[in-house]
């Protein structure tokens, strides 16, 4: 496919490209094994993003709104445990059609609060993209989304309405040489290497010079095979006398707002020394 066929599909399809990848890119969290997914799954998006962000004839609230879709997708997708819950017996008096009603306000209602704030991943994009170096030196663009998403993740810590569960290192957790990088320098930084390669990737589709796309082609190589790389050489370099254990993790499902009454306390103790002997007698040793 030619460029200008490329540009006029991203075009007249910019919100199915964004939704697209944000679906793909949300899978491997469901899905873990489709770990690899996550450094490809994001090139509609990166695609769609790109385009528009270097397009001055496209406002900035428009930015906002292509934003709010890719996120909404993503976190919609994300945040599958919700659907895991229904009938949401544990509550009771709770009927299936309003379980079901629950799971739907829950899984969307959360989505669009998460998306609303992440919306302005666009908006900040199309700033670099426009201006200063980012106009001037336009590859430098992938490596900006690669470090502004990340922030976006850290920003869902805080308040009460944060929700730091669709995070895109937690579709990486069956690839261990991948996940390696994470024990030296977090989730954050396996976040904005996976972002940088889908947008280095599509720069290299978008891209007419040669040039270009060798710089494109380094870049990725150098941002997901460094980190392979240095991944395989930790676990090599492993030595583990030790012998596996079944661990069970077990909480109480109490409010926070009120967990230090004696009474609260007792049940608490109570919940966890009924789910603790359930553990065990399943083959828990710790």
């Amino acid at each position: 496919m030619n460029k200008e066929k490329l540009y006029e599909y991203i075009r007249k399809l910019r919100f199915l490209w964004l939704a697209l990848g944000g679906v793909l890119m949300a899978l491997p969290i469901v899905f873990p094994s489709l770990g690899f997914l996550g450094w490809v799954g994001g090139i509609p998006a990166a695609l769609a993003f790109l385009t528009a962000a270097r397009d001055e004839g496209i406002k900035l609230r428009r930015m906002y709104g292509y934003s709010f879709v890719y996120f909404m997708a993503f976190y919609a997708v994300g945040f599958h445990w919700f659907i895991a819950m229904y009938p949401l017996d544990f509550i009771d008096g709770m009927s299936k059609p309003e379980a079901m009603a629950v799971v739907i306000v829950a899984t969307f209602g959360l989505s669009a609060l998460q998306a609303s704030f992440s919306g302005l991943f666009g908006v900040t994009l199309a700033a670099v993209s426009r201006r200063g170096v980012g106009r001037k030196y336009p590859l430098i663009v992938p490596l900006a989304a690669g470090l502004l998403y990340p922030l976006f993740e850290w920003a869902q810590t805080f308040t009460w309405a944060g929700v730091p569960w669709a995070r895109l290192a937690s579709g990486q957790v069956e690839s261990m040489a991948v996940l390696k990088s994470v024990s030296l320098f977090g989730p954050y930084f396996l976040a904005a290497l996976i972002v940088t390669v889908n947008f280095y990737l599509s720069e290299l589709l978008l891209s007419d010079s040669v040039a270009k796309m060798k710089i494109c082609a380094a870049a990725v190589c150098l941002s997901f095979g460094v980190n392979v790389g240095l991944g395989a050489i930790m676990l090599a370099c492993e030595r583990d006398g030790g012998r596996e254990i079944k661990v069970a993790a077990v909480q109480p499902n109490i409010s926070s707002r009120d967990p230090w009454g004696f009474d609260t306390a007792d049940t608490m103790m109570e919940i966890l020394r009924e789910y603790s002997l359930d553990a065990a007698e399943n083959g828990a040793e710790l």
